[in-house]
């Protein structure tokens, strides 16, 4: 049982052979590693996870609550990155680097 809100307790990661991440489940292997039930290494290893991976899990259940874990907000965020930003459009570096 996942209480995420309120206490941010798990009882046990997902399952070994997990495939399909959905945000409750990432955010129940992200709890169980800061509970101490696994080693970051052991999940990768388990999971077939990348450090980087969970690290973002991490991040943006901390920011945003098990919202922040779901694939809408992970497509936005990869959006987001391959936009340039409007000061940086048109420009090789940023202001402060130009002489």
């Amino acid at each position: 049982m996942m209480r995420l809100e309120a206490e941010q307790t798990v009882r046990s990661p997902p399952p070994p052979k997990t495939v399909r991440w959905v945000a409750s489940r990432k955010a129940s292997l992200v709890l169980a590693i800061n509970q101490g039930l696994l080693t970051v290494e052991e999940a990768c290893a388990q999971y077939s996870l990348s450090v980087e991976e969970l690290s973002i899990w991490q991040t943006r259940l901390d920011r945003h609550g098990l919202r922040g874990l779901h694939v809408s907000r992970a497509q936005t965020d990869r959006a987001l990155l391959r936009e340039p930003s409007t000061a940086q459009r048109g420009r090789e570096r940023p202001d402060c680097l130009l002489g």
